[in-house]
């Protein structure tokens, strides 16, 4: 029997499409603070630009990838990211920085891309 203390599966969802084939994402919340040091050791830190990056690695199905990475990387065209952890709604915007295609002999086809944008907002269900 699950655990129900735990998160279930995740699910993702860029523009408001879902992205069904989804393997894993990996989201880093990066505040970049600057640490302060002086003579005398740590002083504190400095604030700095937050940002959130995001790694997504999904399957290529046969039928097709769901989302033009691709298109919106190279466009530069800005994009919501909408995922839901803890009973909250979490999103973000910001932009694709990298997308790479793995195709194999051996192995089914997958996609990697990675994401970076604003901080997070989070809302009830």
């Amino acid at each position: 029997m699950a655990n129900q203390l735990y998160e279930n599966a995740g699910a993702l969802f860029l523009n408001n499409n879902a992205l069904a084939e989804i393997e894993s994402f990996d989201v880093d919340h990066d505040a970049k603070n600057s640490e302060i040091i002086t003579a005398k050791g740590f002083a504190g830190i400095s604030p700095g630009a937050a940002m959130t990056k995001m790694t997504i690695k999904s399957a290529i199905p046969r039928s097709g990838i769901e989302f033009a990475y691709i298109d919106k990387l190279l466009d530069n065209e800005e994009v919501e990211v909408v995922y839901f952890r803890g009973g909250k709604k979490v999103k973000c915007k910001g932009y694709l920085m990298t997308a790479k295609e793995s195709l194999s002999m051996a192995n089914p086809a997958s996609f990697e891309a990675t994401f970076v944008g604003i901080p997070v907002t989070e809302s009830a269900l």
